[in-house]
């Protein structure tokens, strides 16, 4: 990754997506060619409206955003294992 950041094509952007002026701040600067969303919630457990919040409603905010502003590609990056809530290791999908 730090071969990827260190080329004058990439911009870093941190910010918190689950406020829309955020969202906003993350896309200044385009057009973009690609922007790759890696924002992630890493506590399991947690309540349904969390992950609603900080999983869908922000990738699919980002992804509008991409949208409006004629973003080439808009890649979500997410983990592949689903967990049960009060468990702490990957279950299957139903």
């Amino acid at each position: 990754y730090e071969r990827a950041f260190a080329d004058e094509r990439v911009q870093y952007v941190q910010c918190d997506l689950t406020r829309p002026q955020h969202v906003d701040k993350a896309f200044q600067g385009g057009p973009w060619t690609v922007v790759v969303n890696l924002a992630a919630e890493t506590r399991y457990g947690q309540p349904e409206q969390v992950y609603d919040s900080r999983c869908t409603a922000l990738s699919e905010a980002c992804a509008i955003k991409a949208q409006e502003v004629g973003c080439g590609r808009f890649v979500e990056m997410s983990t592949a294992l689903v967990y049960r809530s009060q468990a702490r290791h990957a279950c299957g999908e139903s």
